[in-house]
């Protein structure tokens, strides 16, 4: 008997000779028969495996199906142990399953591997699960339309989050776009557009910039580093609520007894955005009178004849007062009374 042993814990093989001799012959013939001996204890085996992930994709993989046993054994329960350290995937397991995602930002072609070894078989020889990162989503970024309302009442810029923007196009949302550039339209040349950050962008303003709509259009990139082209670029209208301009003049145009009567130039304040509600008459600090928007003002009674009064006429919309103003010094007057002439006639 010959044996050939595959090593501790593995099938050999027995070779038996076996003399046989056909009725009517004298000779004997030998004829060797091969015999495999399944050991009690059998020890597995492990193969290596690759599994391909794209960037933002997840996959599950069974560790089970690495595990090989001699043939003829009867395969059982292992302790699989992996250990994983790369940057590429993120890299869970339950039981003997793992769920590999790839990072949003794993570049097309990489590759690492999961360790995978046997607790409870150590002479058993470790094995790797390769994962390799598949190509990117063909789709491209592209950016969303941002409408926003700022109010100068507020300050000289507000920011305006254009991350997650309706129509936006994310082809790995689990990672926000970045916006990375942003360029002003030519119909507000008194606001500033710039990025703030990686999801916002601040417009800013002049201290004399009109109200009105500005538009803007900016680029975004995704976690492959793949920026939105012309025609995906996306695009924020500012609805800029302003306060109004400065009355071109407040005039004097009537006075009486204990009256007086004033009247507003709108001038520039006539184009507010918001539209002008018409203009507040100050003396001191304190509002004596308001005025249409189109300048005309309800005369001003109770006065002291004679007392001269300097007023001011601030443009007024739903931002606030106007910052310039026009002013006027004004009184009311009583005229004399007019008296009866007598025609006197020679005797």
């Amino acid at each position: 008997m010959v044996r050939y042993d595959a090593g501790n814990g593995a099938p050999y093989v027995d070779t038996c000779l076996v003399g046989v001799r056909i009725v009517g012959q004298e000779r004997w013939t030998v004829l060797p028969v091969p015999v495999m001996v399944i050991p009690a204890d059998p020890v597995p085996t492990l193969v290596s495996a690759s599994i391909e992930v794209a960037p933002g994709e997840t996959s599950a993989f069974d560790l089970a199906g690495m595990v090989t046993w001699p043939p003829g054994a009867v395969a059982r329960a292992v302790d699989i142990a992996t250990s994983h350290t790369g940057t590429l995937f993120d890299v869970s397991r339950r039981g003997t399953v793992v769920t590999v995602t790839a990072r949003d930002d794993a570049p097309p072609g990489r590759a690492e591997s999961v360790s995978v070894s046997l607790a409870s078989h150590p002479e058993t020889r470790p094995m790797v699960l390769s994962l390799v990162v598949g190509p990117a989503p063909s789709e491209l970024p592209k950016g969303g339309t941002v409408v926003q309302r700022c109010s100068q009442a507020s300050g000289d810029g507000c920011l305006i989050t254009v991350s997650g923007a309706r129509g936006e196009v994310n082809p790995l949302p689990g990672t926000p776009l970045e916006v990375v550039d942003v360029t002003a339209s030519d119909d507000c040349p008194a606001v500033d557009f710039a990025v703030a950050g990686p999801g916002t962008v601040r417009a800013s303003w002049s201290a004399d910039a009109p109200g009105g709509v500005c538009d803007a259009v900016f680029s975004v990139r995704d976690a492959q580093g793949r920026v939105s082209a012309a025609e995906r670029s996306g695009t924020i209208s500012l609805d800029l609520q302003g306060f109004p301009r400065g009355a071109a003049a407040l005039t004097q145009t009537a006075y009486g007894d204990g009256t007086l009567t004033l009247a507003v130039d709108p001038g520039a304040a006539a184009g507010a955005y918001p539209a002008l509600t018409g203009f507040d008459i100050l003396a001191g600090s304190t509002r004596v009178a308001t005025c249409t928007a189109s300048g005309v003002c309800a005369p001003l009674t109770g006065l002291a004849n004679g007392d001269k009064v300097t007023y001011t006429a601030y443009a007024v919309n739903a931002v606030g007062r106007s910052r310039d103003a026009a002013s006027v010094t004004a009184w009311a007057y009583a005229p004399p009374h007019r008296r009866g002439w007598c025609r006197g006639h020679p005797p």
